[in-house]
């Protein structure tokens, strides 16, 4: 930068002037020690101002800190207060026992800032011209040995007005570590000094503010006085975005702006970084928004002079900075104009930073015993058996076929926190991202699916997102924390890419949304389409780089299914949950319902896996061991053992360590581990609105009422996780005969009285049955039943 005494003054340069050419005086301001109502500076097309308050040119240039040359500040010197002076102040703050102290104390205890933070920052006390006010001491050099003053007049009672007499424009830092490479520059003094406290142990990034609002920029010397890069994290508010957009400006290559962090998905106007701090956001949080942070607009990307071709370091760092783009209309023209420079195509750029990012980890292995302490103790389900947390799964299927149905019936129970077909689910926020039909089709699907009885914040819609805006699901995914988030469809969705879609890097994108899910803990749900001979489309990269591959298929003469089922085929499984399944649509309630394994041996029939769920099921809060099970179902303790674990990892069943009797009762103990099946009173959903929030059978409702669309109907899996059972022994006795009534002993629908209707000949020793108010038939083994009254006659 130019110094500013061998270039010519130009106060547009540091002052926001409106398209008439005034502006607020910044001497006015300073000295009423507020805002003046009207805009008294005016600037006339030579660069001549004038005060119509009556500053003088000079007391304006002293108060933006830009001096004529050869003059004094004297209005600045004679404002200048000694460190005994603000020990003194201090004392009154957090010592005194009179009522302006105890007020004062108590107001920045609500802006979150204890006697701690205001003892480290020298907060004070002062009474000026009889008005007591809070004091932030600013230094006035590097030596920290004399001060400015900036006081908030009473402010308890409801005062807004500053006093800063004598002050100049500056930066006042409150934390600026030796090896700071980049700086986070915060509206205004408490926003600041909260979250230079919030960073104290950071050795990279220094925090400061202006002495001058958002409205004025110091001078270029104050400037350079901010190391490295600036984040520019202003208010959520018009004027906030104004001064960082011309600041950013005026920083040139070192300008970036930051959205202050918000958990909410409409920020309260004005929010900044006190009412993120105070809200719970993290420093992570901000550093987050920092990393995604944005140029302003119209900014242009400083480009080589010379017509020599750009070396490796120059393309990467000009790809780096086209990413953070948010338009991708511009990104791609600055992308095209980076590839003509460096003489290749825009694919071959892609290329070369994605194999950058790639290799950038460095190889640094770690000891298992420390990798072990920091792994989860198991995987974490969001469907239990289904769908895992912290994963990417793409569904594949062909068009009609009903994916986007089934995507959405999925997300109707995570959201709501009702089981799945039975299959306990973990309640959480949903984000549905629909690129692939118009508006009007979409709307359609959500009511089929009862989406309009949700209440606000549970479920979100985009429609117009892509692959090239990863930076901005980022920091929505930060800020919002879902569970699950829909991509429908992953072709409609990298709309804007220029690859081909057999190009292996077309599906590259997908390592992205891995890491969301791995530092996030969501999981993305990818929906896209089959060739015609039934296999992904386009590159094999896509069901290459996710954890779970689902296909979603009509059924085959072979399958020996009615036409309106659908074979769901879950072919590549991390969480070790593959297996073919059924499912089918209820027209009338309008889910998804699940009627098994395909193709699957009947209980009790030689499914051992099925068998073994089934007798936890039986029996909730028994625990077993491997060795017990192993002798009542006539098999192998390995075999058991592989098959218990597997049940385990899908979230059936838990796994306890306790203490049993050693030598055969003959004295000592030892620890086992056992296995249990949750009882209906265990089997506790995790909430947003807090832990320990029922969702599972104890909100169904009672007397054969089967109302609520996520409910689901249908046979149930033999992995099926919730079962309440009763004692076998009072089970039916003798035949049943159609037009008795029975009571479900097991599986879903557990305590219901419902009526026989047949018994199906291809299934010895079942039972087929309907409540009332049901839709459709349900079928159950005899021994599952108990007749409660004989049918007349």
């Amino acid at each position: 930068m130019v110094n500013s005494q061998e270039k010519p003054f130009n106060i547009r340069d540091v002052v926001s002037f409106d398209r008439n050419g005034r502006a607020y005086c910044p001497s006015c301001e300073q000295k009423k020690g507020r805002r003046p109502s009207q805009k008294s500076l005016a600037v006339l097309e030579s660069g001549a101002y004038k005060c119509h308050a009556g500053c003088t040119s000079e007391e304006i240039r002293v108060s933006l800190g830009v001096p004529k040359h050869g003059s004094t500040p004297l209005s600045a010197k004679s404002q200048l207060h000694t460190a005994e002076q603000i020990t003194k102040a201090m004392a009154w703050l957090l010592q005194g026992r009179d009522e302006d102290s105890q007020w004062a104390q108590q107001w920045l205890d609500q802006r979150g800032i204890t006697s701690e933070i205001a003892r480290h920052y020298c907060l004070g006390l002062v009474n000026r011209n009889g008005t007591t006010g809070v004091s932030i001491p600013i230094p006035a050099d590097e030596s920290s040995q004399t001060f400015y003053q900036k006081l908030r007049l009473e402010p308890w009672i409801g005062n807004t007005a500053w006093t800063q007499k004598g002050m100049p424009a500056m930066v006042y830092f409150t934390h600026k570590p030796d090896q700071a490479k980049q700086t986070y520059l915060c509206e205004g003094e408490w926003d600041a000094i909260l979250l230079g406290w919030a960073m104290r142990e950071a050795t990279d990034t220094a925090i400061a503010t202006f002495t001058c609002g958002c409205n004025v920029i110091p001078c270029p010397e104050q400037l350079q006085r901010l190391p490295g890069k600036v984040f520019i994290f202003y208010d959520r508010d018009e004027p906030g975005q104004q001064g960082a957009e011309k600041l950013a400006r005026v920083l040139g290559d070192r300008g970036w702006i930051a959205q202050v962090p918000c958990s909410q998905a409409s920020p309260p106007k004005g929010w900044d970084i006190s009412d993120a701090l105070n809200a719970g956001l993290t420093v992570e949080a901000i550093r987050t928004a920092a990393r995604i942070a944005t140029r302003a607009p119209g900014f242009e990307l400083t480009q080589p002079t010379s017509r020599t071709r750009l070396n490796y370091e120059q393309c990467l760092n000009g790809i780096d900075e086209i990413l953070l783009i948010e338009d991708t209309a511009r990104q791609l023209w600055e992308l095209n104009l980076l590839a003509k420079q460096a003489e290749l195509s825009t694919a071959q750029l892609r290329k070369i930073h994605q194999t950058r990012l790639e290799c950038a980890r460095v190889f640094s292995p770690i000891d298992v015993v420390d990798f072990l302490a920091k792994a989860p103790e198991k995987r974490e389900w969001i469907i239990a058996g289904k769908i895992p947390r912290g994963s990417t799964i793409a569904l594949i299927a062909d068009g009609g076929t009903g994916k986007s149905r089934l995507s959405y019936d999925l997300a109707y129970a995570i959201a709501s926190g009702q089981p799945w077909n039975g299959f306990r689910t973990t309640q959480g926020k949903v984000l549905i991202i629909q690129t692939d039909e118009p508006d009007v089709d979409f709307s359609d699907s959500l009511r089929d699916a009862n989406y309009e009885t949700f209440d606000r914040g549970l479920v979100q819609v985009e429609t117009e997102w892509q692959f090239s805006q990863i930076p901005q699901l980022t920091r929505w995914v930060e800020q919002e924390q879902p569970l699950l988030v829909i991509i429908d469809s992953f072709t409609a969705a990298n709309r804007a890419s220029d690859l081909d879609e057999k190009d292996t890097n077309y599906g590259a994108c997908i390592y992205d949304l891995r890491n969301i899910a791995n530092t996030h803990g969501c999981t993305f749900l990818i929906l896209h389409h089959t060739n015609k001979l039934g296999e992904s489309r386009g590159t094999t990269a896509i069901p290459d780089n996710v954890s779970e591959v689902w296909y979603l298929r009509h059924p085959k003469s072979e399958d020996n299914l009615p036409g309106d089922r659908r074979i769901w085929s879950i072919e590549k499984s991390r969480s070790r949950c593959s297996g073919k399944f059924a499912i089918g649509f209820d027209p009338d309630e309008c889910v998804v319902v699940y009627h098994g394994e395909h193709q699957s041996t009947p209980s009790g029939q030689g499914n051992l896996e099925a068998r073994l769920l089934e007798h936890f099921q039986q029996f909730p809060t028994v625990p077993f061991e491997i060795e017990e099970l192993a002798g009542q179902f006539n098999s192998s303790q390995a075999h058991v053992r592989r098959l218990v674990k597997r049940l385990w990892r899908q979230g059936h069943i838990s796994e306890e360590t306790r203490e049993v009797s050693a030598n055969n009762g003959r004295g000592g103990r030892s620890r086992k581990k056992v296995f249990v099946c949750p009882g209906s009173d265990d089997q506790v959903t995790k909430t947003q609105a807090g832990p320990g929030s029922l969702s599972l059978d104890h909100d169904l409702p009672k007397d054969d009422q089967v109302t609520q669309p996520a409910q689901n109907q249908g046979f149930l899996s033999l992995d099926h996780p919730i079962c309440h059972t009763r004692d076998p022994s009072s089970r039916a006795s003798g035949p049943l005969k159609v037009g008795d009534w029975v009571e479900i002993l097991t599986g879903y629908f557990s305590g219901r009285q419902v009526e026989v209707v047949d018994f199906p000949s291809e299934k010895p020793g079942w039972v087929e049955v309907k409540g009332k108010t049901w839709a459709i038939t349900q079928q159950y083994q005899q021994c599952h039943l108990q007749r409660v009254r004989r049918v007349q006659g």
